[in-house]
């Protein structure tokens, strides 16, 4: 089952260790966009799919971004926290398809128009864009695909992706260890890709369009050994020029051999790390650097909606991401439905909002309410206590005491302090159990679950809700630790893979959201937000919550 980026806004909800001194970073603000106003603009003939225009820009300038944490790898095989997921879906690579717009959908990329598809639906026909290169001139050619596919599924490499290729013939026997080849995956020429599926996978061209299928060289990779994580050879508009983890910084080039002529127009950009929120938010002001990388963090949200100000350096992004209580199903009283229908009217969303200063939206629905072609048939949870003391009474529940596990990361520890007070109302008492972020990631994911309640959350990176549902609520999903198990939510899964447009698909998910809440699959919080701090200075400053800043079509 693919594998969710779950975690993956997590670290701007919490600061970070303090780095590198603002007066030690003065001298990397980028140069204001007033006084590059009497250069040309460029027309631009063609650009990769994304979110606004892609012409009429200014070459030169450098962008600074800061975050709070090192990436984890520049390996697309292996990156996932918030700077590696940034870096290596906007900067290093170039998948076959990319997403359109702010939300899709997927498109041609490094692909020469969209996959040949079978009438059973299980054979695609891929076939390449000729005259793509590596950052290192090298020609990309289908082989790269099969070898590159191959890798993400090597158990050796131990990749956190390596479940999106599952649907692919052979791919879990690779993944096991009982192969070294993918019986699905083959080379037909040059510039032709096949790909068979065991079923239907109506999501598959989604998971095309992750950073993880990007291509890779096989003999960068083998010469680079684990310096590959650092300093990786890709597809994409830029690539590494330097890496420094003492420093905490890394700079990136434009790559001479992008696959769209005149593209990008920055002559450089470069991250630094090590930050915490008031730092960011203080070089920003400052003009040390342009963008908050973490989105601006909720210990600061405060200060930022009072000083009017500020209001020039805040983009609000909308995500396709939820926050909800998981319950572990497997344990009384939460195995009885009616509790867990009671917990989720006996809890008042409006109040644990008000508390994020605009970062959570309330809602009582499972699933994220920006989705695109979509239609929901379920009415949402509210706020109802003299409900949810009736549905308690019914299910012979006077009082409970549950455990509630939490990493303590704003706004969560006072969203469960706050929580502990609306349930007490019910009779039952939450344990507010507070553990580091590792910790929590370990008890979380570990079955059998050793917690009766925990703080979730899930951020998208495709159009299709079922890349939440999959993972979360299947049987075996890769974070179903809460013991969920519907068959008929299994049998409309497979429905809504089988079909061919995002309309008709999300026709069964509609059903599927109907049942998570009518089963009260957990308790359904929010809507997340996305407050992004970027410079005013910024040209073209698009957004997109699947990638991150698209840096190839932003100019200063």
């Amino acid at each position: 089952m693919p594998e969710p980026r779950r975690l993956s806004r997590r670290a701007f909800l919490g600061a970070g260790a303090l780095g590198a001194a603002a007066a030690g970073l003065a001298a990397c603000g980028s140069t204001p966009a007033a006084s590059k106003n009497h250069r040309a603009r460029a027309k631009v003939a063609a650009g990769p799919p994304g979110p606004g225009p892609f012409s009429g820009g200014t070459y030169g300038g450098t962008v600074k971004t800061g975050w709070l944490d090192e990436a984890n790898s520049y390996d697309p095989a292996l990156g996932y926290n918030d700077q590696a997921w940034e870096a290596i879906s906007c900067l290093l690579n170039t998948p076959l398809y990319m997403f359109a717009g702010l939300y899709g959908p997927a498109e041609p990329a490094l692909a020469d128009g969209m996959p040949e598809i079978s009438a059973d639906r299980t054979r695609y026909v891929v076939h390449l864009r000729k005259g793509a290169r590596f950052s290192n001139g090298r020609p990309i050619v289908a082989d790269d695909y099969v070898y590159s596919w191959t890798r993400v599924l090597d158990p050796k490499v131990a990749s956190w992706a390596s479940t999106y290729l599952y649907p692919i013939e052979g791919a879990e026997k690779v993944a096991n260890g009982k192969a070294k080849t993918v019986s699905g995956l083959r080379a037909l020429d040059d510039y032709t890709l096949e790909v068979r599926l065991t079923s239907p996978v109506f999501t598959f061209l989604n998971y095309m369009a992750q950073p993880y299928m990007a291509a890779v060289p096989r003999e960068a990779v083998e010469s680079l050994g684990s310096r590959f994580g650092t300093n990786p050879v890709g597809s994409g508009p830029f690539m590494v020029k330097s890496y420094n983890t003492a420093d905490q910084y890394a700079t990136f080039v434009p790559n001479p051999y992008y696959a769209w002529k005149g593209l990008p127009y920055l002559s450089g950009v470069k991250y630094t790390w090590g930050l915490n929120e008031n730092l960011e938010l203080l070089q920003l002001q400052q003009g040390v650097i342009d963008i908050i990388g973490d989105g601006i963090g909720s210990d600061v949200l405060g200060q930022v909606e009072a000083d009017h100000s500020l209001d020039v350096y805040v983009v609000d992004v909308k995500l396709n991401a939820t926050a909800w209580v998981a319950l572990n199903l497997a344990k009384p009283p939460l195995d009885n439905k009616l509790v867990r229908q009671a917990l989720n009217w006996g809890t008042d969303r409006e109040a644990l909002a008000r508390i994020t200063h605009g970062l959570y939206t309330a809602s009582g629905y499972p699933l994220p309410s920006n989705l695109t072609d979509y239609h929901t048939i379920t009415s949402p949870f509210g706020y109802d206590l003299a409900k949810a003391k009736s549905l308690l009474a019914q299910a012979g529940v006077s009082h409970a005491t549950l455990q509630f596990l939490t990493d303590g990361e704003s706004p969560w520890e006072d969203i469960a302090e706050l929580l502990e007070q609306q349930w007490l109302q019910l009779g039952i008492q939450l344990d507010i159990d507070t553990v580091s972020e590792s910790a929590w990631d370990t008890i979380t994911t570990t079955l059998p679950l050793r917690t009766d309640a925990f703080q979730d959350n899930y951020e998208m990176v495709q159009p299709s809700a079922l890349d939440l549902i999959v993972p979360c609520y299947t049987a075996g999903g890769s974070y179903n630790t809460v013991s969920y198990d519907s068959p008929q939510l299994n049998a409309l899964v497979t429905k809504a893979q089988d079909q061919t447009s995002l309309a008709e698909s999300n026709v069964y998910v509609a059903e599927i959201e109907k049942l998570l809440a009518e089963d009260a699959a957990a308790v359904f919080l929010f809507d997340m937000g996305y407050p992004i701090g970027r410079s005013p200075h910024l040209r073209n400053f698009q957004y997109q919550g699947y990638t991150g800043t698209r840096y190839e079509r932003l100019w200063v």
